[in-house]
């Protein structure tokens, strides 16, 4: 298995290459692209704003654009301090497995996840336990990370 996807996916199944916050990301990426590429149209954005509109709202956008360029997250498998309401690095750190797909005990109450987080959880170790490791970190890096 590709290390790098490994790294890239947290334990949870979530993947933190299509993550807006991670420092390493594709999102991170496109958005200094963009705005490398996008230097200097200010003036532009201005100057045909008459003929389109939307280019009224440029500033506004490039603020956006600079957030996403921001990431700084490095990912779950690499943090230095834990997350308070997550308990699954400790655990999987200390059964010696990568993924809660490994585990016997799955499902599990000691995530500490709730709501829309224990069902993405839930969700992703499923499918991982269905279609495999390898196909499951194929297939997420490839998909919308907030659909």
């Amino acid at each position: 298995m590709d290390e790098k996807r490994t790294m890239e996916t947290a334990p949870c199944g979530i993947s933190c290459y299509t993550c807006s916050a991670y420092q390493n990301g594709v999102i991170k990426e496109c958005a200094c692209t963009l705005s490398k590429n996008l230097e200097g149209f200010e003036k532009f954005a201005k100057r045909f704003s008459s003929m389109n509109p939307e280019l009224e709202n440029f500033e506004e956008f490039k603020n956006i654009l600079h957030h996403f360029s921001s990431g700084n997250c490095l990912g779950c498998r690499n943090r230095t301090e834990e997350v308070p309401y997550c308990s699954i690095p400790k655990c999987i750190k200390s059964k010696n497995i990568k993924f809660c797909a490994e585990c016997r005990e799955f499902p599990c109450t000691v995530s500490g996840l709730e709501g829309e987080l224990k069902d993405t959880w839930l969700r992703n170790t499923r499918k991982m336990k269905e279609i495999g490791k390898e196909e499951y970190l194929l297939e997420v890096e490839k998909e919308p990370h907030y659909k």
